[in-house]
């Protein structure tokens, strides 16, 4: 069955006319040590691309910041509330080694009301410079949403930014959950609806059970499963990081979801048909997966999770 792919970023805010360059005028200044790997079919999006590496990783990543953000960094290294002008651009690259970029991501602050859309954001093909509107449901704004305690930059920006300038890991805010909490990420995992059978904690059952979690996105469906795209996934059988997205997952159907699969978008918990089990369609090691749990809320719960780090994979002997 045919299924479409959706892309992350669609509702983007063009300050430019049709002719117009969406690329700074200011000097800006490469942050990336060496290009990042990243899926192909990233290319679009206008997040990083976190752990999506390997043999099919065929296309990489460059990230640039202009002065304003790197002074500002300097003198406040544990701080995230960037001035306004503050910018940020990614250069993607179509293929390893390949000499120039097609495609530009950019955000640019531009106001400082501590939300979202003090950053604008937008997309151009080079070197034509020619505005991109790629085709999806979610804007970036919603996914820089949950970067709110590194200033809506994403973790990868972050963390590259935090190699360039030597800086330590980034100061959580006040009502953040860092990632080494364990506790409260587990207790955020416990909020979900539940659907698994027996009597088994829910942090009991995932560490007894090879699972991942993310974003779901329903792409299509056949008589017996769901298809749809996991966003900001991660695997408690192994210490790959969090993925930015997982493409067309098959998901066994169930009577006992309260949501509709093709409708909602949240959090979802999955079990994989064993540990070996692959999460990249492209791998003859992929399976269906079962749902086990989900998130009621619209928005899909708080936070992102490494579901290797808080509750690994620790099969029964």
């Amino acid at each position: 069955m045919k299924t479409k792919t959706t892309f992350l970023c669609t509702l983007f805010i063009f300050a430019f006319t049709a002719t117009a360059s969406a690329l700074p005028d200011d000097k800006l200044v490469k942050i990336s040590k060496k290009r990042i790997p990243m899926d192909k079919r990233l290319l679009t999006l206008c997040v990083g691309p976190g752990a999506v590496v390997g043999p099919h990783a065929v296309a990489e990543v460059d990230i640039y910041t202009n002065e304003i953000t790197l002074n500002y960094r300097k003198e406040n290294p544990g701080k995230h509330d960037y001035p306004v002008g503050s910018i940020f651009v990614k250069k993607k690259y179509p293929g390893l080694g390949v000499e120039n970029p097609d495609i530009a991501t950019v955000m640019v602050r531009k106001d400082n009301k501590g939300k979202v859309s003090d950053w604008e954001f937008s997309m151009e093909s080079l070197p034509d410079q020619k505005p991109i509107r790629p085709k999806g449901r979610i804007s970036c704004a919603d996914c820089h949403e949950k970067y709110e305690d590194t200033g809506f930059v994403s973790s990868v920006s972050e963390k590259v930014f935090q190699e360039y300038l030597k800086l330590p890991s980034p100061v959580a805010q006040k009502n953040a959950t860092p990632q080494n909490n364990k506790t409260g990420l587990i207790k955020r995992l416990a909020k979900l609806t539940y659907i698994y059978s027996g009597d088994q904690t829910p942090a009991e059952y995932i560490k007894s059970h090879p699972c991942v979690v993310g974003g779901w996105a329903y792409q299509g469906e056949t008589d017996s499963h769901w298809i749809g795209d996991v966003h900001y996934i991660s695997d408690n059988t192994l210490r790959t990081g969090i993925r930015y997205v997982a493409f067309r997952l098959k998901v066994k159907k169930t009577d006992k979801v309260k949501i509709d699969p093709k409708k909602w978008r949240g959090r979802i918990l999955l079990q994989k048909a064993n540990a070996k089990a692959s999460i990249d369609e492209r791998d003859g090691k992929m399976s269906d997966f079962t749902l086990i749990g989900y998130d009621e809320t619209p928005a899909g719960g708080d936070g992102i999770f490494d579901l290797f780090e808080i509750l690994p994979y620790k099969p029964a002997k």
